[in-house]
């Protein structure tokens, strides 16, 4: 229910721009700017001390956050054998918002996410756009992979550009710094 919200608002404010089809990221950055102007740009939040778990009151200041990519040089050419190589975009919030919402994520709809970031498949000099073959086909051949390329193609989606926002502060408590990484906008308020 938040997602959609965040998609009808980013939608209602934006013109030009497919929301649905944004990577996450780009999609929680506009979001995180639309309620920088209309809202402010900090955040107060509760944060636990990592030394002595403390909880602490953080005023974040949102303009700092960054979309951070993890590795420099992204190829989105994931190569799986000598000749069939796949491509992959990030997945978008549409993607995510047809999977299970619950924290127990299935293998079935991690194939099913997977399959939806299949922009093409490369066999020899032939290549197949993912219009090109069922949902079914595509889950498919995600579950026929050995371990090997399932690494390789799972390393891809583990790159993905996040946006991070630094927590950097004192403890009231232990006196301790701490400096935490919050990892998606929905770590970013209370």
């Amino acid at each position: 229910l938040q997602v959609r919200e965040m998609i009808r608002l980013i939608d209602l404010c934006c013109e030009n721009i497919d929301i649905k089809s944004l990577p996450t990221s780009d999609l929680e950055y506009l979001f995180l700017q639309l309620r920088i102007k209309s809202v402010g740009e900090t955040s107060d939040i509760m944060l636990e001390c990592e030394s002595c778990q403390k909880e602490n009151a953080i005023t974040l200041d949102l303009e700092t956050a960054e979309v951070k990519q993890k590795v420099e040089n992204i190829n989105h050419f994931v190569k799986l054998t000598s000749s069939v190589s796949i491509e992959l975009q990030w997945p978008s919030y549409s993607m995510l918002e047809d999977m299970d919402q619950t924290n127990d994520l299935q293998s079935s709809d991690m194939f099913t996410l997977m399959s939806d970031c299949i922009v093409s498949v490369i066999d020899g000099e032939e290549v197949h756009t993912r219009d090109d073959f069922s949902k079914k086909e595509l889950v498919s051949f995600y579950d026929s992979m050995s371990l090997i390329m399932f690494n390789d193609v799972q390393e891809f989606f583990n790159s993905a550009p996040t946006l991070v926002l630094v927590a950097d502060f004192n403890c009231d408590e232990c006196k301790k710094h701490n400096k935490i990484d919050l990892v998606g906008v929905g770590n970013f308020f209370a």
